[in-house]
């Protein structure tokens, strides 16, 4: 079992915004941790609608690496209400949204209300990537919501 000081990778923790966003745009321009290989996107991730400090910083300084390099943002979204959280930090920073993919969103489309703010986050050229489906076998019900959903959107 992860102890809060385990939870998040302890570079992320103690960095500043700066230093994360200088350690993400070298990974994606120079190689990762030294090699040829390049980073071809930045995936974040929130724990909960509330994002914490930490995710916070990792985010404004993902949107910063986002700008200086041009690559795509991903993130891990499971929770319902995160993909506002996350959305309004990298809006705030300046962040191309049609470079951004908000990802495990299946439940965010198959919910009415919140349908409707990941539309109008569509609007702006946000990108939903409904994985993570949990849907079981129930004889099909929970494939037609979602189906249902991606035909409104």
């Amino acid at each position: 079992m992860k102890t809060p000081e385990d939870a998040i990778w302890p570079f992320v923790r103690n960095a500043s915004v700066e230093e994360l966003a200088d350690f993400c745009t070298g990974e994606i321009i120079e190689g990762i941790h030294g090699t040829d290989i390049h980073a071809g996107c930045i995936k974040l991730g929130t724990s909960a609608p509330e994002m914490t400090e930490a995710e916070k910083k990792a985010f404004r300084a993902g949107a910063r690496a986002q700008k200086a390099t041009g690559v795509h943002i991903t993130t891990h979204c499971t929770k319902i209400g995160a993909e506002t959280s996350q959305l309004e930090i990298l809006d705030q920073a300046g962040v191309d949204l049609s470079r951004v993919v908000i990802g495990h969103t299946a439940a965010h489309l198959m919910d009415s209300e919140r349908r409707k703010v990941c539309i109008d986050w569509m609007k702006r050229g946000v990108n939903f990537l409904p994985t993570n489906l949990g849907i079981g076998d129930d004889g099909g019900e929970q494939w037609r919501l979602l189906v249902e959903a991606i035909h409104e959107v």
